[in-house]
């Protein structure tokens, strides 16, 4: 049995040399692409795990043109949920989270809702039970949290479908225990916009049109195609063709000069975070070379007298989650404020971000 796992279209969001309004088209077209191969390989459900709008302001015509398009092929279950709920009121301003002020709310989005192969589970409708040629399903919900239901006893087999921040890191991330990586089959995962495998049977799918620089292969994308089978889960990791790549670099070598002349620059959108002050004449080439496409942070030169504070907080950056690693590099790198010693630059970086 074949699921497809989508997270975060993030429809009304805006790109680096893309506008929303060219994004959000680009969005619908894979979607509708990835949707009719799904038809054409009999795969029984598409879960799409939270945010997948920008925000619950977006155009009444957009959240109709997504809709739309999963009417467009009734053969398919969709099972989806919005990006927070209203137990978690911090994350309740945030993007399509289930509110008084959510986008499924609206008088003319909830006629779509109420065809048989749409499912939005809620906080307050978190799972359901669906039955594909004998085999049943159950789907559970949860929102920065873990689904707080019972799981349906006839079920044979049980999904997971999780809009959060997961992972080892305590102090930024909810772990997953064993109970209840044990409890399901597959647990589908959304909020990190990059592919991220957290178990054998957990896994972040990242963003399906990628719209912001990450690092190396989270910058790319896609959806995780699933087959649960008596024999085993099988997780596959698609990525979309045609669809850009917002990339986050360094330039500290000759070979991360090398990697950045290989890329695939019709598709490829480049941020060079930092880079050695020796490479800033071929940097400037290459920028002339391919306008629009490659971007340098402010203060991302770095003299050869200050490489010990890169390769310090480098180091430390190892220990801090994806999402905060902006700030700490932007902190550094932008004028190196603390001070000219490394060591009291090491202890003032643990401190502020790793305690």
């Amino acid at each position: 049995m074949k699921l497809y796992h989508l997270s975060d279209l993030h429809l009304g969001a805006s790109a680096p040399s893309f506008s929303a309004g060219k994004r959000d088209a680009l969005v619908l077209k894979k979607l509708k692409e990835i949707l009719r191969k799904a038809e054409n390989e009999g795969v029984f459900a598409i879960i799409l795990a939270g945010d997948i709008f920008d925000s619950n302001a977006v155009l009444t015509t957009l959240a109709r043109s997504f809709f739309e398009i999963l009417c467009e092929f009734p053969e398919l279950c969709f099972v989806l949920i919005p990006g927070g709920g209203s137990f978690h009121q911090g994350e309740i301003s945030g993007h399509d989270a289930f509110g008084p002020d959510s986008v499924y709310l609206r008088p003319e989005i909830k006629p779509y809702l109420e065809a048989q192969h749409i499912n939005l589970l809620t906080p307050d409708n978190s799972a359901t039970l669906i039955d594909f040629s004998g085999k049943k399903i159950g789907f559970y919900a949860g929102f920065f949290a873990f689904p707080d239901v019972s799981l349906f006893p006839s079920a044979d087999y049980h999904v997971a479908i999780m809009h959060g921040a997961f992972g080892p890191n305590q102090a930024y991330e909810t772990p997953l225990p064993q109970e209840v990586l044990s409890s399901f089959d597959y647990l589908a995962l959304g909020h990190y916009h990059g592919f991220k495998k957290l178990a054998e049977n957990a896994f972040y799918s990242g963003a399906f049109v990628q719209f912001e620089y990450l690092p190396g292969e989270k910058a790319l994308s896609g959806y995780l195609e699933v087959s649960l089978a008596p024999k085993g889960l099988l997780v596959e990791r698609k990525v979309l063709e045609g669809a850009p790549s917002f990339l986050r670099l360094r330039i500290m070598s000759e070979n991360d000069l090398d990697k950045i002349k290989n890329l695939d620059f019709e598709h490829t959108f480049l941020r060079v975070e930092s880079y050695l002050e020796n490479f800033k004449e071929e940097l400037a080439a290459l920028c002339k070379h391919f306008p629009g496409h490659i971007q340098i942070a402010e203060g991302a030169e770095i003299p050869k007298a200050d490489l010990i504070f890169y390769q310090t907080f480098e180091k430390l950056l190892e220990e801090v989650p994806d999402e905060l690693q902006d700030e700490v590099r932007e902190f550094v790198l932008y004028g190196l404020l603390v001070s000219q010693k490394p060591s009291t630059l090491k202890s003032f970086l643990e401190e502020k971000y790793l305690k």
